[in-house]
């Protein structure tokens, strides 16, 4: 159990990944006044289920306590039915039931994010260490026209838009998958994309 911001995030004692990533989206949320007020006057349970594969969880949000767990539980008075890779126009199971329940649900998973520069920043103060990591890297947003360079020779080109950017560098998608899907193109050895992927994976999940 952890606490962030006068509030704790619970999971079960040998969590699955999905319920790790989402941990981790609280905690980091969390560090945000305004959100960590919005569900300090939250109080519910809802589920999240896959519309692409199994996954699911429950997170169950009641004195102080954000609890994440696998699957559907029964305490659930929603269901939001997503893709967690493409989360665009979500189902939501018992929406007519639950109407402002659900809007505050809705605004709950509308996490905060970083401006791009202040992710790439982050990301490089905590990882430039990393063994592997790229001597530096070379960011070019096409939303502002900005480029942000981090470290000394930039070994490494991205390129992209700013939301795309702040998604990787701040631990909310893997490096390689926006890389594949073509949301950032790069220029960069083999090594320093697995490097690259490897620690985005491990902030995804709250292990770094």
């Amino acid at each position: 159990m952890s606490a962030v911001a006068g509030m704790q995030v619970s999971t079960e004692s040998d969590p699955t990944p999905l319920v790790k990533i989402f941990a981790n989206k609280f905690k980091k949320a969390l560090e945000q006044p305004e959100y960590a007020s919005a569900i300090s006057h939250f109080s519910g349970s809802f589920a999240l289920q896959s519309t692409a594969d199994p996954q699911s969880i429950t997170v169950d949000v009641q004195g102080g306590v954000i609890s994440i767990r696998h699957g559907v539980q029964s305490t659930a008075k929603i269901i939001v039915h997503l893709n967690f890779n493409k989360p665009a126009n979500p189902k939501v199971q018992g929406l007519f039931r639950h109407p402002l329940f659900s809007m505050k649900v809705s605004r709950l998973l509308n996490f905060p994010t970083l401006p791009w520069t202040v992710a790439a920043e982050q990301f490089w103060e905590r990882n430039h260490c990393y063994p592997g990591m790229p001597k530096g890297i070379r960011i070019t947003c096409t939303t502002d026209d900005q480029v942000l360079l981090l470290g000394e020779e930039h070994e490494v080109t991205i390129t992209g838009a700013g939301d795309h950017i702040a998604e990787v560098f701040s631990g909310n998608t893997v490096f390689i998958q926006s890389f594949v899907t073509g949301k950032l193109q790069v220029d960069s050895s083999f090594e320093h994309a697995v490097v690259l992927s490897d620690v985005s994976v491990q902030m995804l999940l709250g292990d770094r």
